[in-house]
């Protein structure tokens, strides 16, 4: 079990950093927070929050870790699902603490 989470830990932080951090998907990004923010006077509660959840590594992890877990399912039998989730979260969380010091 253990295995599971360090590889999903893994798996989380490489996903969550290619689409917070890399420069590949660079001019994509940037676009999108651009049409997300839009016109500061018509901003919104939802679109603050969705800015906040795909600038933040930590809560963007969080949506990462649960696709992980749900296709991980797909191919083998998890034991509590919830557990691997939050594991594998928490797993990447660190990761990217060490690797990405600000």
């Amino acid at each position: 079990m253990i295995e599971i989470v360090v590889i999903l830990g893994l798996v989380v932080y490489r996903v969550t950093r290619f689409f917070l951090k890399d420069s590949m998907i660079e001019e994509p990004r940037t676009w999108f927070y651009g049409k997300l923010v839009g016109d500061m006077e018509k901003q919104s509660w939802w679109r603050d929050k969705l800015y906040e959840l795909l600038d933040c590594p930590y809560c963007f992890s969080v949506w990462v870790s649960a696709g992980g877990t749900i296709v991980m399912m797909q191919f083998r039998s998890v034991p509590l699902p919830v557990y691997v989730w939050l594991c594998g979260s928490t797993v990447a969380l660190v990761i990217w603490h060490f690797l990405e010091p600000e």
